[in-house]
């Protein structure tokens, strides 16, 4: 009797292991970036943006991009963007974590109507960093650039 009262105990109260806890803090992660736009406008930039963990290896948010194209009179460029990046190492079992995403973006020149992209990203956390995750990234969204990401490092995982 005591046995199927434990059995049916154990059945009827989950609790979770301690070898069954979560690799990833659940909450947001924001991000700040230095953006380089190489073409068709090129100019330099900053961003911030916001990502959660959509699972395991999947980390989506949108973001914000400013551009100053000093190269043709002083522009601006406004972009927002939301994008989903597949981590290869989301547990930091090594020291750099390649990492590739995707996603749409629309983007505003001086007040001119918006033109809508596709993003394609390719990048990769640096080692080191302490309290902050440093990452190099590339991306393609009617134009390309290159950014030096920077995120709040995460207690476990990336």
């Amino acid at each position: 009797m005591l046995r199927a009262a434990v059995v049916a105990g154990a059945i009827l109260v989950p609790g979770a292991i301690g070898a069954q806890g979560s690799f990833v803090s659940p909450g947001p992660q924001g991000e700040a970036r230095i953006v380089v736009a190489a073409s068709p406008h090129g100019g330099i930039g900053a961003g911030v943006g916001v990502n959660v963990p959509a699972g395991y290896y999947v980390r989506a948010g949108p973001g914000v991009t400013f551009v100053r194209d000093d190269a043709r009179g002083g522009s601006t460029i406004l972009g927002a963007e939301v994008t989903a990046r597949f981590l290869l190492d989301p547990f930091r079992e090594s020291r750099w974590g390649a990492y590739a995403g995707a996603g749409l973006a629309a983007a505003w020149r001086d007040g001119c109507s918006g033109r809508a992209y596709i993003v394609l990203q390719a990048g990769v956390a640096l080692p080191g960093g302490g309290s902050w995750e440093r990452s190099l990234e590339v991306d393609v969204a009617g134009g390309l650039r290159a950014a030096l990401v920077l995120r709040p490092a995460r207690a476990r995982g990336r």
